[in-house]
This record gives C-alpha cells, structure tokens and sequence, in this order.
C-alpha cells in the first residue's frame, strides 16, 4: 500500500501533538482557542524530501496516479470515460467498466451509498444514523466496480490456445493501472501466457471541441504484445448485455441484431418502437476495423481473430455507444431531453459518426494528453489539477438538447449550476470556453435574471439570489469575454453585466451603517448556506474585484461612465478593506442587530482575500495591499493547515466526513484569538468550518502560489499535495472523485488555477495578449497551455523561450515573459524574425523569444 511520507511525527494518535490522555478523552475543560492551539500545531512538521518532491518531477515521493494489483484495490479507482454530459461510465483500475449511470436515474452520489456509517468517536453535521452522499459516504466507504455495474454486463477477454483470461483483475498476476485522465492505461502480465496487453480506455476528448468531446460513447483500444520468437493467433472478445428497458420493466421488448458492416462488427441493443421511458433507448458495442471476426447476438458477443507476428504487437479497437435521451424531469425542463438526440437517432449512428472519425478522435485524444504530461512539472500535480474537470464527465453535467448546459453541484445534489459554487471552477472554463458563455447568454442573463438586476443563483431552480455569486458574474464575464473566439460576445452581454454590477453598487449604497463605501453590508447570503451580516471581508473582497473587472469591460466596451463610477468605487474599497485587517487576518465587522446570525467574525477564514484570487484568473492586478493579502494567507496556513485530521476531529467533532485520520488539509475557519461564539454553533452551518473542502482549499493555495515567495509557493503546493494524498488510491480513495456535498463535486474544479499560477499564465484575446512567469524551475520550465482558440506548449531554458501551437491558433499582439523582466526579447517564428502586431501562430508553429 501507498503511504504518506511527509510527516516527520506520527498521525496515529492525539499524543503525537502532546495531548495527554484526560484531554484526549474529554476530560480537560478549555477554551476554544486553546483547542485550536492544541490541534492546529504551529509546526506542521512536514519532511525534508516530501517538501522536494512538491516541485521536482521523478522524485522518488512524486506521486503519480499509478497503481499496481500487488499492493492497492484497483477496484475503487473509478476514472471518467464517457462523453461530456453523456452521463456517469467508470473505468476501473483493472479494466472493468462500471457505474453506467446512463438510464437518467435520480439519485445522490456516483452511486447510492447511504448505509456507511459514521466514523467511530467522530460527530457529523446533523445527527444522522448513517452517511449521506452529500455527507461524504463514498469518501468513508467507496465503492467498488464489480459491486456497481447499474445491469450493464460489459466484459472482455483475451483467447490464447485453450486458455481464456478476462481482462481484468482476476485473470492476470500482474495488473497496473496509470492514469493520465482522460486517458486510463491497464497493463496485464501473466504466467500463463508469454502475451501482454495493454488497454488503453477514453472517450473522445479534445481541449476547445466541445462537440467531438461529448459523445456518449467509450473507446477500449487493446493492445497485444508479443515478445516471444514464435507468431501467436488469439482472439478478443467482447461481450455487453441489453439493459435497455431494465428499470421500467420493459425486457419483453427488448431487440438484438448483429451490427456489422462499414467498419464495424458488433452487435446492437434497444427496446421496440418509440417509448418515454427514462430507460429507453439503445447500445452498441463494436469491434472497429476488424477483419477476421465474428458476432453472436445470442450471446451477446464479439470476437476478433487476430495474428501477433514474432517480436511485434497488434491493436484491438472495441467502441461501447449508447443512447438514452429522456431526461428525469426531476428538477429539470419538462420534456428536456439528452443533447446527443439532435445528432444521433440511436447508438448505431453514434457509432458511424465515430468509425468515420476515430484516427482523428483518437490521435487528437492522444495528442492532448501528451502535450498536458510533457512537462518539467511534478506528474502528482499535473495529475490533480486536471482531473477535477472530470465533473464534466459525469451525471454531474447535461446538455439539453437545445444546447443549453445545466448541472448540480454534487451529483445529484443542489440542482440549477449554481452560482457561488460554479464560480470557483477554472478548469471548465479553459478547457472548453464556450460552455462558460452557454450558462451567461443562456441561463444567468436570461433565465436568471431579474428587474432589479439580481441574479438567481441557481437559475430556473430557484429565486434568490447570492452575493459571491452576483460578484462572479460579472468576473465570469470578464473571463468569457477574454477567452471568446466570438468577437460580438460581450457586446451581447453588456447590458445585462451592467444591471448585474448596478445591483452591487445600489446594495452598497443600501447600507444602513455608512452608505456607498466600496464595502457591502448587509443580508448577503452565500456559498456557505445561510445570509452573513455586516462587512463581510470575502464578500467584500469579492465586490472590489468585480468592480475592477466591470472597468476593464466598460474600457473595452467604450462606455466611459460606467468606467469612471466603477472606479471610483473600487478606489474606495480598496482603502477602506483596510479596516477589516487586524494585523495578521482580515476579520467580519459583525452588525450589531444581527448578533446571533452565523458568520465567522473575529475568526480565521479560508476565502477572506478571495477577490484577489479571481484578480489573478482575469488579470486585474493587485487589488489592494499587499503586504496584508500575503499576512492573510500566511496566517491560514499556521492557523488552519491540519497535518492529522483525526486528531483535530477529536476535539471539533461537528461536521461532515471527506476525511479522516491520517489525512491533512486547509480547514474552512479557526479562531486562534478567540471570538468563537456559542450563537455561531446554533447553526447547523458551523459545522462547515471543521471540514476541508477541496475547492475552497484549492481556492486558497492558487492564491498563495500565485504571490511567488518562496514560502507562499511552497505553502500553496503543499496544501493542493495534502488533498492528492487524501485522495490517493493507496489509501482506498477513487483518485477521481473530490466530494463536497455529493461527488465529483464542482467547486473542485480550482484545483486548475493552481496549475496556472505555477506557470503565471495570462491570456486575453481581446488584446491578443499571453503572459508566462513561473514560480518554480525557473531555468527549465515546460508546460502545456490553452487560449481561446489554440492549445500547445510553452518552454523556458537556456535563456530562450519557445512556444509551440498543436492545435489552432493564436494571435499574438503582446506577449509578457517574466524571464527577461524589462527587457523586450528579439522574436523568431519557424527560424525567421518576427515581430508583434497581428502575429498570428497555427499548428505546427514555433515562435522562439531570446
């Protein structure tokens, strides 16, 4: 088994902090600050080589996501493998596919999981008898792949001589799995046989092509090795079941028909006629490009006769397509149906579109996988900052089928793709832009929008609007605009991001305490459930960003008043935040006439300098001091970075469980100085502050990475490592699936933006403008990058740097490289000079600055 290195001090037991046995048993009265004392250690006791591997790739501790079947259960590794909005398909660690939460059943969680119990001495945030999904049950107990299979039986196998070996865990002595979402490689070994094979399991993916990327349909290329002197003739066989029909009780109409022709070779599943059940529907597997086989609808199957010449290797491509449109109405659009219906009629033209596409599909997939890994970066983080996009590749994610994109905020939970969650998610939105401008023109500035310019958070599905939330549509705003390849986009939207930050500036002049001062105060609920009063530091924070962006928009849009009020505004926040700082921290004002409503006063809090975060997505600049943000963000590391959960959850047993002891993170808020009030645990939302949160912790080290002092660096990676580790395989945990309020929860989406302060990227395309500075590996640095249009590579060493398009293209008006500081670089492209100005770079293109 895996295990975590870092710790110089041992996370089995309260003593290893010097907690003496009456205080660990309850017995020692205290207050809480004394608590946080004992349990939040100032020394975080983090090991020399660990604290190495954070930045050093092929460290012996870089922990990639690679497993092997002697020593971690495959069985729980779950890796998306379906198409965007296609539903919920697993690949599991040792080949099996599973979960196929495809039938448009409602439920929590990738699976129903709500028979875990609560961790032994552990509380929970309501006194429930069991864990929900929402509470972190598929974290405590996990499920497994030959346990959750939703009646999809599908299976492969290898046929050599008269042995029969299924491809997956129990017919190979070895089995490892690296995954590289969204690709999974499976290698299997056996005494058996002198074979190896290697499966290679994705669905179409491609970086800026939405429509090629959400296909509902899985990929399985088998590759078989022959190392031996000898040729080899063996078959693979597939086999998938008809599970059309299985939850409405309708396998009376079930058909099945050989599906062979054109390319393909397989067999097709559907139900009769035209039905509306959920279930109803059709699948398709096939053998792709195949010569000698066979097909038996009978049984269900699929065989490939193959030769492996002495010394070569042959691939086996197999393709699982389905097509299920009917949407539960549950929380959706009445007669709202699946996107991939405008397209395809059933799973057979699914699969035509593929076969006439799939080198392509394939070797783009390939390409962009090969472009995100090469890299100096550290494969755990390369790893972990990706794959929380896999939310996308989820029953988390629909596209109706008039294009408009919906989601929850957890599988199954929190319906209405909401706001003051959605909005921490970077990866999305860089990876595929348009869908961040489908939910501003389609959902928040339509649907969503009301009179007075507040927006509802969560769309149709509720009519109450969130201040975080209303501060990140206009910031959402600015990022679409920087990453359209639609010149018209943001004219628009301007009269709607107008009313957005009018709603702002008119709550700000509202306030009963002061007037219009560049702080909001007042009612203002938020992403933590519940309305906050008084000045609250990261709403406010939040507000002064988007007041900065609403000038950079205005600026653009040539609308001078508006440029000039938002600033003046913005002047005024930034001084009088200020006022929230005490020296280490930034601090609530409470409202004295809502003393007893939650907030987090006086306490330590994760977000409170969250405006300056998303300064760093769009590239505001400092939004205000300094020297007080970077305080801020030392202090949550010695006041909330928790190197043994289980300890601290000794003391603070209120809360829900996405980890356990052994396991170290970011708390949400501590009070090391006091100010915790009884009137705060009267709400069931104070639990919130025991727990870590991925996106909120990945909210904060994106922040400090992004300052680029040296501890700030160290303390942002070390916070983003902790939850690599909490998730680690190793441990029993699917690597792929963050919860937070059910799984493959959005808001871990951040987890991207720490990827890009490591680099210190930048891009606008409407000022044909990249930026790179990186924090780390200064004199050889590589990695990959996305624009609007164009995906590639940026590389610094030997005092050169080189850009690379592999896919689109890019315009380049200003280019910014933190290695040559003041100094303007001379410019090559493909080996002639070059200068800025309408410099435009498609595939292929090499533009060198020195």
């Amino acid at each position: 088994m895996q295990r975590r290195n870092f710790l110089k001090l041992s996370t089995t037991s309260a003593l290893s902090f010097g907690l003496g046995a009456k205080f660990a048993s309850g017995q020692e009265a205290t207050s809480p600050e004394s608590l946080y004392a004992k349990f939040v250690p100032k020394d975080k006791g983090l090991a020399a080589d660990w604290l190495k591997s954070l930045v050093t790739r092929d460290h012996p501790l870089d922990a990639s996501i690679n497993y092997s079947k002697a020593d971690t259960d495959l069985e729980v590794i779950g890796m998306t493998t379906g198409g965007i909005g296609c539903g919920t398909v697993y690949l599991s660690g040792d080949g099996q596919l599973w979960v196929w939460d495809i039938f448009n059943q409602h439920h929590e969680g990738v699976v129903p999981n709500s028979d875990t119990t609560i961790p032994k001495g552990l509380g929970s945030i309501q006194t429930h008898r069991n864990l929900r999904e929402r509470d972190g049950s598929n974290f405590i107990s996990p499920p497994r792949a030959s346990e959750h299979r939703n009646g999809v039986d599908a299976r492969f196998a290898l046929k050599h001589g008269d042995i029969t070996l299924p491809l997956d865990g129990s017919g190979w002595d070895e089995v490892t799995f690296t995954g590289r979402w969204p690709i999974g490689t499976v290698d299997y070994a056996s005494s058996k046989t002198p074979l190896k094979v290697r499966l290679e399991a994705f669905s179409p993916f491609i970086p800026l092509d939405l429509k090629s990327s959400s296909m509902p349909l899985t990929v399985l290329d088998y590759t078989i090795e022959n190392p031996s002197a000898e040729d080899h003739e063996l078959s693979v066989t597939g086999h998938l079941n008809n599970p059309a029909g299985q939850f409405s009780k309708r396998q009376a109409d079930r058909i099945t028909e050989d599906f062979s022709g054109s390319g393909v070779a397989g067999i097709f599943h559907a139900l009769r006629g035209t039905q509306d059940d959920l279930d109803a529907g059709s699948m398709a597997l096939v053998a792709v490009d195949a010569e000698g086989y066979s097909v038996h609808p009978a049984k269900n199957l699929v065989d490939v006769a193959i030769t492996v010449p002495a010394g070569q290797q042959r691939t086996v491509r197999f393709a699982i397509a389905w097509h299920f449109p009917n949407l539960n109405p549950k929380h959706l659009p009445k007669g709202a149906k699946r996107h991939y219906i405008q397209d395809f009629p059933d799973a057979r033209a699914v699969v035509r579109h593929f076969v006439g596409k799939s080198e392509h599909l394939a070797l783009m997939t390939r390409t962009w996988v090969e472009t995100w890994n090469d890299s100096t970066l550290p494969q755990w983080l390369l790893d972990r900052t990706i794959l929380t996009s896999n939310t996308l590749q989820t029953q988390n994610c629909l596209i109706f089928d008039d294009d408009r994109f919906w989601a929850w905020e957890g599988i199954g939970c929190c319906p209405g793709t909401c706001g003051h969650v959605w909005q921490y998610s970077q990866g999305h939105a860089r990876l595929f832009p348009e869908i961040e401008r489908n939910i501003r023109e389609r959902t928040d500035y339509k649907l969503a929008l009301n009179s007075d310019g507040s927006i509802d958070f969560r769309g149709t599905n509720n009519d109450k609007s969130a201040i975080d939330a209303q501060c990140a549509y206009v910031l959402r705003t600015l990022r679409d605009h920087q990453l359209s390849d639609d010149p018209d986009y943001l004219a628009r939207v301007w009269e709607p991001t107008k009313r957005a930050i009018r709603y702002l500036i008119e709550f700000d002049k509202s306030d009963p305490r002061g007037g219009l001062d560049g702080l909001l105060d007042g009612e203002q609920h938020n992403t933590l459930d519940a309305e906050w009063f008084g000045k609250v530091h990261v709403l406010c924070s939040m507000y002064i960003a988007s007041l900065r962006a609403a000038e950079e928009l205005a600026t653009d849009m040539e609308d001078a008043a508006i440029a000039e009020e938002v600033r003046e505004i913005y002047d005024m926040g930034s001084r009088n935040i200020a006022k929230l700082f005490n020296g280490e921290f930034y601090e609530q004002i409470e409202d004295p006439a809502h003393i007893k409503a939650i907030g987090v006063g006086k306490g330590c809090y994760i977000d409170q300098v969250m405006g300056q975060f998303w300064a760093n997505q769009v590239g505001l600049g400092r939004l205000y001091s300094a020297d007080d943000q970077k305080l801020a963000l030392r202090s949550l590391w010695k006041y909330n970075f928790v190197p043994e959960y289980g300890v601290f959850r000794q003391g603070f047993k209120e809360g829900r469980h996405y980890a356990t002891t052994g396991d170290s993170g970011l708390l949400m808020c501590t009070w090391p100085n006091g100010g915790l009030r009884d009137d705060f645990k009267k709400h069931w939302q104070y639990a919130y502050f025991n727990e870590f949160m991925t996106g909120f912790e990945y909210e904060a080290a994106a922040h400090m990475v992004a300052e680029g002092d040296d501890d700030l660096v160290q303390h942002g990676l070390a916070i983003t490592r902790a939850i690599h580790d909490r998730y680690s395989a190793g441990r029993g945990r699917n690597p792929y699936n963050e919860i937070e309020c059910s799984d493959h929860y959005a808001r871990a989406g951040a987890s991207y933006a720490v990827f890009l302060a490591v680099g210190g990227f930048e891009f606008d395309q409407s000022k044909g403008r990249l930026a790179f500075n990186p924090v780390i590996q200064k004199d050889k640095f590589r990695t990959a990058f996305t624009t609007s249009e164009a995906w590639g590579t940026y590389e610094q060493k030997d005092g050169k740097a080189t850009i690379s398009i592999t896919y689109g293209k890019l315009v380049l008006n200003e280019l910014s490289l933190g290695m040559f500081g003041d100094k303007t670089p001379s410019l090559s492209l493909n080996g002639k000079a070059a200068k800025l100005g309408e410099l435009t770079l498609v595939e292929g293109d090499v533009l060198i600055a020195s």
